[in-house]
């Protein structure tokens, strides 16, 4: 029997590993490639479909073996102003301030998982939420976040506030299988978004924190209240001013 060589097994060893580092390489490079490319490309074109619909897809094939998938584009100039008013005010109130991040957000929500041991707050503004939906997948790890804020830098870097708000409008989900928000305007009520009441357009800023539940929970206590204080909120607003000047703006 031939004697083992340690050289040879060796050699192996380094040219495999010089083959896995270059497809590692190779991966990344079209990694970067394709997440700036596909957000350029978003520049214009208004997208057909999210990574987080098609993980909601496969659900439905595991669970129902059908495809539902509620989806109606409609432009930033037909959403009603209060309707967008409203979105920024709740969902994330420095949108027109920050870029990239809320970063005072962050350093609150680490504090406070830090103390509670445990991961219960996640920060996460209008630009991060359209990150998450075009890009990634709904789950709660630090893995999905940090490549968040990834998608969230390009998307800050290379698109305006005004197309992003208008994607974030057009993809969020607003119940099981209903995305964007003239979707949900004629799944609820029956009506196109430009139609919508006040009241109407309350409830679907109401529900976004959770609108799977509340989708089968309309008439419950805690979504009237918070739908009344978004309402009465309209009022109250001290930086309305700069608001409706960037609305006006961005339904020209």
């Amino acid at each position: 029997m031939l004697p083992k060589n340690p050289q040879s097994k060796l050699i192996l060893n380094k040219k495999l590993f010089i083959k896995i580092k270059k497809i590692i390489k190779n991966l990344v490079i079209i990694f970067f490639i394709s997440s700036i490319s596909i957000t350029i490309l978003y520049k214009r074109l208004n997208p057909p479909i999210t990574n987080f619909m098609t993980y909601r897809i496969g659900e439905q094939i595991v669970w129902l073996n059908t495809v539902i998938l509620r989806k109606n584009w409609v432009k930033i100039e037909e959403i009603p102003s209060n309707l967008i008013y409203w979105i920024i005010w709740w969902e994330d109130q420095k949108f027109l301030e920050h870029f990239w991040f809320d970063l005072e957000a962050i350093q609150k929500a680490y504090e406070y998982n830090s103390e509670m041991n445990q991961t219960i707050l996640w920060w996460s503004t209008i630009t991060q939420q359209t990150a998450k939906n075009l890009f990634l997948w709904p789950s709660r790890s630090y893995i999905r976040k940090w490549l968040e804020l990834y998608f969230t830098l390009l998307l800050e870097t290379l698109r305006s506030k005004q197309r992003i708000l208008e994607v974030y409008l057009n993809i969020i989900e607003f119940g099981d299988w209903i995305y964007w928000v003239q979707s949900a305007s004629k799944y609820y009520f029956n009506k196109p978004v430009n139609k919508l009441t006040n009241s109407q357009i309350a409830f679907l800023v109401a529900i976004l924190p959770n609108p799977r539940y509340y989708q089968n929970n309309k008439n419950s206590s805690y979504l009237n209240n918070r739908k009344n204080i978004i309402i009465n909120s309209l009022y109250k607003m001290k930086w309305n001013k700069d608001n409706k000047i960037f609305v006006k703006e961005i339904k020209k």
